[in-house]
């Protein structure tokens, strides 16, 4: 194996969870319950912080190649849990995955498998090594397997020789039914020594050395090519649990992955963008995108975002307000074409011998064609694929026509809630200050309607969006009032749905108003 460049170390959230479970085992080598969980921590590190790298390495090179398109849009479906056929996701009914950014390590699991141990493209050396990594085989089935069976049946899959993204899967299977199992401790003992055997592979080639005493310390400096790492802001890099310094003639603000290719063929380093998933405090600290609760309900607005360190903290987690349009560019985008806007009147061309008064007497006696009247049924496609791209000023104008078709059966309670949802939206890129607040105003209007819609999941969409809308119009107006109104109706969205995306607005606007009281 190559070494990597000198001053590059693991990848920091990875080292922190490898450090927070060294200094246990040596502080307390009784407490395997705990080191359990910290080696499941070192698991949940590596899974999300290779998602990661892999998702935006491939976003870099994927972006602007139109033949791409299609597995991007898949890969931004994985990160986001939007899917290009319905970007409206959070409507009642929905049943598909949260995505990466709902806070699933299965999720980032499915990425890896995907686009690490699959599709990987080859003309990239992070990429390729990072396959190369994930789909090597180990020798004999998993460590833990007996520890495991005595606790539930395992599936079959799990009970033969893994892969390491496969042994990603069983280490997360395995963390889902522990979590709500008691387990007695001569089960707990020999899961703990089965399952430190599976990390130390997952992390170095030194494992079999060091699998040995199943409590003794992690003293190797040797980790898997694609562990190597560094993050690089401004003019400053951190790699490693703790070694950080100066990057000479950088000023990038924005945080890179900087990857050691040290292959045969290339000694140079690998750089792309890390940005929205990876944040560098004051301090120089490494924090990891986690969660996302409301990007599958508002992804192009100002979002709060989950930072996790994996550093066994106390305050392990930060939120974080994400910038407006951060995941514009994580966002699936159609590939089929838009639907055609109305067609313009325009008139006929003049026959080529025409005499001025033939043509005065035909403009008279010929009728001007007009465009065809659109149905209620035509109306409501129309605004739906709009609102999909989230095209909402074209949205918008199509539901204002649809809702003076005196169509009740598609002018109805579920087309006012997107009609006002898409008001409201439209009325921020508005530049006229008093055109934005009669448009927030009317979007109000319509959620209100909407709000009675007798499903509750219909109701609660109505309610947050209600909710957004009066936020919105809060920060333009400066009503005090309507900020009352935006936390009343944020807190009835979130007790009549059970969304997380609905629950975390209500927590925000919560500790706003404490923080404005």
């Amino acid at each position: 194996m190559a070494k990597p460049s000198s001053n590059v170390r693991m990848w920091t959230p990875i080292g922190n969870a490898v450090d927070a479970y060294r200094r246990r085992v040596l502080a307390d080598d009784g407490a395997v319950y705990e080191h359990i969980w910290r080696l499941i921590h070192i698991h949940e590190a590596t899974v999300v912080l290779l998602g990661t790298a892999l998702a935006s390495r491939l976003m870099h090179l994927w972006e602007n190649d139109a033949s791409q398109t299609t597995r991007l849009n898949d890969l931004r479906n994985l990160v986001t849990g939007i899917r290009e056929s319905a970007l409206d996701e959070s409507e009642a009914g929905d049943s598909e995955s949260s995505g990466c950014m709902g806070g699933s390590i299965g999720a980032w699991i499915d990425l890896l498998n995907r686009f690490g141990a699959s599709e990987a493209p080859d003309n990239c050396a992070f990429c390729k090594s990072l396959k190369e990594y994930l789909s090597a085989q180990a020798a004999e089935p998993l460590n833990f397997l007996p520890a495991w069976q005595r606790i539930i049946k395992v599936p079959a899959i799990y009970c033969q020789r893994l892969t390491r993204v496969q042994k990603f899967y069983a280490i997360n299977s395995l963390r889902n039914k522990i979590a709500h199992v008691p387990l007695p401790a001569k089960v707990v003992q020999d899961l703990h020594s089965g399952l430190r055997a599976e990390l130390l592979d997952l992390l170095t080639p030194d494992a079999a050395r060091l699998q040995k005493d199943p409590v003794a310390d992690v003293m190797t400096k040797s980790w898997h090519p694609p562990l190597h790492g560094k993050f690089v802001a401004g003019k400053s890099f951190v790699t490693g649990v703790s070694e950080f310094g100066k990057v000479i003639g950088s000023i990038d603000p924005d945080t890179k992955f900087v990857w050691p290719d040290t292959s045969q063929t290339s000694s140079g380093d690998v750089v792309w963008s890390a940005s929205p998933f990876v944040r560098l405090d004051g301090e120089l600290k490494v924090a990891l995108l986690f969660r996302v609760p409301e990007i599958r309900s508002d992804p192009e607005g100002e979002l709060t975002g989950e930072f996790h360190r994996f550093a066994a903290e106390v305050e392990p987690v930060v939120e974080l307000q994400i910038p407006k349009g951060t995941f514009a560019r994580w966002i699936p985008k159609r590939e089929t074409p838009k639907p055609e806007e109305p067609q313009k009147l325009q008139a006929p061309p003049a026959p080529e011998k025409e005499t001025s008064k033939e043509k005065d007497t035909q403009s008279k006696n010929q009728p001007v064609s007009q465009p065809a009247k659109k149905t209620p049924q035509e109306l409501r496609s129309l605004a739906e694929d709009c609102f999909r791209d989230r095209d909402y000023p074209n949205a918008s104008r199509w539901f204002a026509d649809l809702a003076t078709s005196n169509s009740a059966q598609f002018y109805n309670d579920v087309a006012k809630s997107k009609y006002g949802a898409a008001l409201w939206r439209a009325a921020e890129r508005a530049s006229d200050l008093n055109e934005q607040k009669n448009k927030m105003r009317l979007a109000i209007e319509l959620l209100e309607q909407a709000m009675h819609h007798s499903d509750p999941a219909y109701s609660a969409r109505a309610y947050y969006e209600g909710s957004k809308a009066s936020w919105h119009l809060w920060k333009v107006a400066g009503e005090v009032k309507l900020h009352a109104q935006s936390l009343e109706w944020a807190e009835k969205a979130a007790h009549l749905d059970f969304v997380m995306a609905y629950i975390s607005w209500h927590e925000r606007l919560v500790k706003e108003s404490e923080d404005r009281n």
